[in-house]
This record gives C-alpha cells, structure tokens and sequence, in this order.
C-alpha cells in the first residue's frame, strides 16, 4: 500500500493512491443507510465546515467539493471510532481498516481517496475555523484542500476529532475501469 503520512501539531494526513482493498465488497458496496452511532444526518458543524472548505477552495479558482453521503458515512465512522474507542489519532481503525477499507465499505468507489484528521480545539480558533486552519497551515493537508482532481467530501466530527475523506469520483458514480493519474 502506497502511504505517505504527514503529522504536524495533533493533525495527520495520508494520500492513497492505487493501493490494493482489502474490503469484501472491492470498492462498489452501497452506500451504508446509517451512521455508527445511529444518526442518518450530517451535523451543522460538518456542513459548515465543507462550506468553509469550499470558500477556501474558490479563492484558489477551484471547484467546490460535492457533499458524498457515503464519505460523510465514512469519515463520521471513522471519527466516531477514534473517540468512542480511545485510539491515538491515526488512519487506522478499532478493527484494523485502513482509509480505503472504510470508504468502500460506506459504498463510495475508491480509484483515489485522501483522508485527513485533526485532533482537539486547541488552535486559537473555534469549531471549523480551527480545524480549517490546521490543515491550511499543514502542507500536506492543504494538499488535499486544494487538490483540483478531488470532487468531493465528507466530514465528520465526533467529540474533538474531525476526519475529512476526499474523493476523485462524483457523488453516486460508479467506478472507472482506468487508471487514474495521481492527483
């Protein structure tokens, strides 16, 4: 598997690109109809932080990022986990998924995916803007912020921690067949 991780200052980020799945469902699993922990929707904090993410985005002349409900899925599982099971901040999970395990199994095709996190509210900022500007300020995460091959996203934010899952395919498409260049 192809990782390069970053860390900076409790933030971590990990590009994926072409790595073997493990899942069951190789990628095309439908998009899982709940959230771990019950919910169904996508907190307000979430979505302003995909808006914020998204103004940012615009200042660069780049697209906005298509809401994924399956990376929403994902990325809230995945923070969810970290909190709920107490694990150090990292890309992998209670049962030993990676970022593209959890993707594909929320059902979202997983040719190129990116996935960042950060850890507390301890930045000078509140809510999304600190979390904003961690990853602004971490060159690998702003990478991922500003990648013009992604077209959307999914946040998640439980109990201080926040994972962003990015995406090279629009919401709902079926996967390609061909090789995608690195983004």
């Amino acid at each position: 598997m192809n990782i390069k991780p970053y860390t900076k200052n409790k933030v971590l980020c990990v590009f994926l690109f072409l790595a073997p799945l493990s899942s069951h469902c190789n990628g095309i699993c439908p998009c899982t109809d709940e959230y771990i922990d019950g919910s169904q929707d996508a907190s307000s904090m979430e979505l302003q932080l995909v808006k914020k993410i998204n103004d940012y985005r615009e200042t660069s002349g780049l697209d906005a990022l298509a809401p994924s409900k399956c990376l929403f899925r994902s990325a809230h599982n995945h923070a969810f986990d970290i909190q709920e099971n107490q694990l150090s901040l990292g890309h992998t999970g209670s049962d030993g998924s990676s970022p593209k395990d959890r993707i594909a199994e929320a059902g979202y095709p997983v040719r190129c995916v990116a996935e960042n996190l950060k850890g507390g509210w301890d930045c000078g900022y509140t809510g999304e803007n600190c979390v904003l500007s961690g990853w602004r300020d971490s060159p690998s995460h702003n990478r991922s912020l500003l990648n013009d091959a992604f077209v959307a996203i999914g946040i998640g934010i439980h109990g201080g921690i926040t994972v962003a899952n990015f995406g090279c395919d629009p919401p709902e498409a079926p996967p390609d067949d061909e090789e995608p260049e690195d983004p």
